[in-house]
């Protein structure tokens, strides 16, 4: 909604002080002839000097006006001198208008003005403040069923082939004893059991403008706080009993939008990243700062750059600091009337990620050996599953050390720099039906087998890239009703392409190391309201360094979604 101050537009006004001028004709009849001639006109005089004060009337043009007056007082309509007076001044002859007329030209305007102030709000005391006007609150809800079927020959969780750690830990958890491989899963419990669950999304927020160049953004979201990929909050979970659940920030932003080819923006923000979910959840937020150029070398063609950094996690001490670096360069290519091409190269850098082999005798938690090893974990909180992880604790930790206490400290074997190229191609020659096609490749150059090998002690197979194509037949947006999308999807994402904690967590219920497919659509039963069904099914990649070949793990989610945005 807008509010303004009070204030009339130009036609109101003048029909307003017209009606005002008739008044003062119907009135000076009472009176001289003379009398009425100077109270018009001074009316007349006070209408363009109103206009000029309110900027609805250039001083040039009250000039033309004042002229064109004066013109008219000097020649009669056919341009033959004008009758003068016995004072030698020009007779100015007013038509007569009834009094029921002028009322009934008054009641008309003022009707219609009264009617606009009423839709305006002008000067109305119990108005909202102006301020309000720059603030844009949207928020959007999500109920979801989702059923998450599992193979009947996948491997159990629950049993371990002979010569692993304990029968209690399982094949996707434990890795060979002695140890001579990586892990992949360490968080895998179930790979037999079907599950069906209701889950809920719930985000609002607002974006205001704070100036001319200066912008905020704000949302609260569902979702636990272990997980920083989804939002998503599945009902009763951990035996709930209609108990409250969590509603954390997701969004606190700001940016400056400091020149027209430049923008700042800081804080807990959306993805700046031209990307999909082949590499990034479409729930995730980037802590850091980023800046993005753009500019526009034809009517055709824009071309943009992207640099950020994010805090993966602050430790008190820089050298041990976790972060994450991001650098794209990309583009928008109007390749006809309706036709769109969109790409973007990405290569991003996570810095003091991968885990770090505890020290001999780093037992003591004030050692600067076991603050290195112990900070280089990737934790539960954040891993899914699929990349390559070690047991980064020493195996000869002195007794009453962590590792006697806590048992296996998983890190990550690989360094991960991974290297991303995006396109797509819109196609709206059937406007407002469009097809979309996107490609996406990533590979992680960041892999380097022998450095691995130093640092762990283990001669890993490198497993580093994954694609995704995907086509779209439908409305861009789910906006009307009777709207509706089509789309299907391919991919393959090996386990060491990416990090797997900040993946999508419908494929394969999260993480790397799987290849499938997923076929769905989505139909507007409402204005911002519409369904979705969606089918995916996926299957674990075949992988010797853990003896993962032959091991299967098949899992299909299909998911019916009920949205609503406002």
């Amino acid at each position: 909604m807008k509010f303004r101050p009070f204030s009339l537009r130009a036609d109101k006004l003048v029909a307003a002080l017209a009606c005002a001028g008739l008044a003062l004709y119907g009135q000076g009849a009472l009176g001289s002839e003379r009398e009425d001639i100077e109270q018009l006109r001074s009316t007349a005089l006070g209408l363009i000097q109103a206009l000029v004060d309110q900027g609805l009337l250039s001083r040039e043009k009250a000039a033309e006006l004042l002229k064109k007056a004066e013109s008219r007082n000097t020649t009669d309509a056919a341009g033959n001198p004008a009758r003068v007076g016995a004072d030698g001044k020009p007779v100015v002859r007013v038509p007569y208008v009834p009094e029921s007329v002028k009322a009934e030209i008054r009641d008309q305007v003022k009707q219609e003005v009264l009617a606009q102030a009423k839709q305006e709000r002008w000067g109305d005391p119990g108005a909202l403040p102006d301020w309000l006007d720059r603030i844009h609150f949207e928020g959007d809800m999500r109920l979801r069923l989702e059923q998450d079927l599992f193979a009947k020959n996948n491997f159990p969780a629950s049993n371990s082939p002979i010569g692993f750690v304990s029968q209690n830990q399982g094949f996707f958890s434990a890795a060979p004893s002695p140890f001579s491989g990586p892990v992949y899963g360490p968080d895998i419990t179930n790979t037999t059991d079907d599950r069906l669950r209701l889950a809920l999304r719930a985000r609002f927020g607002f974006t205001a403008k704070v100036g001319d160049t200066v912008n905020a953004g704000f949302r609260l979201a569902t979702g636990s706080l272990s997980s920083p990929a989804s939002t998503s909050q599945t009902l009763g979970a951990s035996n709930n009993n209609l108990n409250r659940y969590t509603i954390a920030l997701d969004r606190g932003y700001l940016n400056w939008q400091a020149a027209s080819w430049l923008r700042l923006d800081g804080g807990r923000m959306p993805n700046p990243y031209y990307s999909t979910d082949l590499v990034w959840a479409e729930d995730l937020g980037f802590d850091g700062v980023a800046a993005t150029v753009k500019t526009r070398l034809n009517d055709n063609f824009l071309l943009y750059g992207v640099a950020g950094g994010f805090v993966l996690g602050e430790n008190g001490a820089t050298k041990f600091d976790k972060w994450l670096t991001g650098y794209q360069v990309g583009g928008e290519w109007a390749l006809s009337q309706r036709t769109t091409l969109k790409f973007g190269l990405a290569q991003y850098d996570f810095i003091h990620y991968a885990g770090q082999p505890q020290a001999p005798g780093s037992s003591n938690s004030g050692n600067a050996n076991y603050f290195n090893y112990n900070v280089s974990q990737y934790g539960p909180n954040v891993r899914q599953k699929g990349n390559s992880l070690f047991n980064i604790q020493d195996p000869n930790t002195v007794p009453g050390g962590i590792g006697t206490t806590t048992g296996p400290v998983w890190g990550l074997m690989a360094n991960f720099r991974p290297l991303n190229l995006t396109a797509s191609v819109d196609f709206a020659q059937f406007d407002p039906v469009h097809v979309v096609l996107t490609a996406d490749y990533i590979k992680n150059i960041g892999f380097d087998r022998q450095e691995i090998l130093a640092r762990t002690g283990i001669n890993l197979e490198p497993k580093t890239a994954g694609y995704q194509y995907k086509v779209a037949v439908g409305m861009p947006a789910m906006a009307a009703r009777h709207d509706w999308q089509v789309f299907g999807i391919v991919r393959q994402l090996e386990r060491d392409a990416v990090v797997d904690g900040f993946t999508d967590t419908t494929w394969n219920l999260g993480g790397t190391n799987y290849r499938g497919y997923s076929i769905g659509g989505s139909y507007g039963v409402d204005r911002n309201s519409w369904l979705t069904l969606r089918w995916t099914s996926t299957k674990n990649l075949p992988d010797n360094d853990a003896g993962f070949s032959g091991v299967p793990l098949n899992i299909d989610v299909l998911q019916l979604d009920l949205n609503a945005r406002f």
